[in-house]
């Protein structure tokens, strides 16, 4: 017979193993804003996720964005994040589509492999304000209008001097 500890040990040390074996990696990004902000799992294997949760934002301010359970979404986005998502289920990536400044933050990740191992993922994303309106080139530079309007310019001061001369 099985004795408390040991039933304790049992139930405990898969739990240990996955949280043991979980890796954090945390990544910077930087998109433009308008573009797709990218928030790879780097999840890849045979066994699959049995779920996944994505967070915005660093403490008492972290607000879910999505929770995924056996493919079935658990929580909707916040309004701000709504028709935006793209969760993929294979792998517990997340695209958000039409960045926006106010997206920029720190994103975490936590994905659960169907043999219970989890891994932790997070994003420091920084969406840049899109290039401002370039200014038009204007007229093509000719350096043989500046010898004229220099031309010009030569003509008149002579003019001028000889009229002061003549006077």
């Amino acid at each position: 017979m099985l004795s408390n500890r040991m039933v304790l040990i049992a139930i405990l040390l898969p739990v240990i193993l996955a949280v043991v074996q979980s890796e954090i990696k945390t990544k910077t990004l930087t998109v433009k804003s308008g573009g797709q902000i990218h928030l790879w799992s780097e999840f890849s294997g045979p066994m699959g996720i049995s779920q996944f949760h994505w967070s915005f934002g660093a403490g008492p301010e972290q607000e879910t964005l999505i929770d995924v359970d056996e493919g079935k979404v658990c929580q909707n986005p916040p309004e701000r994040f709504a028709r935006r998502l793209l969760p993929d289920t294979m792998t517990g990536s997340v695209n958000i589509s039409f960045a926006k400044v106010l997206d920029s933050g720190i994103y975490k990740g936590w994905i659960t492999a169907k043999n219970n191992t989890v891994y932790t993922v997070e994003y420091n994303v920084t969406v840049l304000d899109a290039d401002p309106m370039k200014p038009s080139a204007g007229p093509l530079h000719d350096p043989a209008t500046h010898k004229r309007s220099h031309l010009k310019l030569v003509i008149v001061c002579l003019v001028v001097a000889v009229c002061i001369v003549a006077i």
